[in-house]
């Protein structure tokens, strides 16, 4: 699931994850303890929080993974 998640964020950054879980026929109850372990792991970046929290991959200062 953690892939899947991945790969989605990668190739869609900036959604919520009810948008997220739309696309990938999830529920946020399935995503939340694998996005907890990304963003942990510095896999993935948050903005927001709450319903409003987006999700991103880090990048570099010049907007490059």
């Amino acid at each position: 699931m953690s892939n899947r998640f991945l790969e989605f964020v990668a190739e869609n950054p900036g959604l919520r994850i009810e948008q997220i879980n739309k696309q990938l026929g999830t529920t946020t109850k399935e995503l939340a303890l694998p996005v907890r372990r990304l963003v942990v792991d510095g896999a993935i970046k948050v903005k927001g929080s709450t319903r409003s929290t987006t999700y991103y991959l880090p990048t570099d200062d010049r907007g490059h993974r």
